[in-house]
C-alpha cells in the first residue's frame, strides 16, 4: 500500500518529467524573440530552428532525477536462504 510520502514521490517525478518536457519550447520562443529583435525579421525561422534544436539537445541529455533516492541493497537474512533449503 503506498504512504502518502511515496505518492508524492511519485507526483514529483512526474512532474518533473512533465516539466522538462515541456521545456524546450516556450525557452526557444523567448530566445528567438530576443534575437530577431536584435538580427531583424528576416533571420527569424533559422533562429527558430536553432535554438529549438539547441534547447531539445540539452534537455534530451539523461540525467539523474533530483527526486529518486539510492536503493540500499537488503540486509543480508541470519537463517538460510529458501535455495538452501530446497537443495539440501
Amino acid at each position: 500500500m503506498l504512504t502518502l510520502v511515496d505518492m508524492c514521490c511519485h507526483a514529483a517525478l512526474v512532474l518533473e518529467k512533465l516539466v522538462l518536457g515541456a521545456l524546450p519550447i516556450p525557452a526557444s520562443i523567448l530566445l528567438t524573440w530576443a534575437a530577431v529583435s536584435a538580427y531583424g525579421f528576416d533571420a527569424a525561422p533559422f533562429l527558430l530552428w536553432a535554438f529549438t534544436g539547441g534547447a531539445i539537445a540539452l534537455v534530451g541529455v539523461p540525467l539523474p532525477s533530483s527526486f529518486l533516492q539510492p536503493v540500499t541493497p537488503p540486509a543480508p537474512s541470519r537463517g538460510p536462504s529458501l535455495p538452501t533449503l530446497c537443495n539440501g
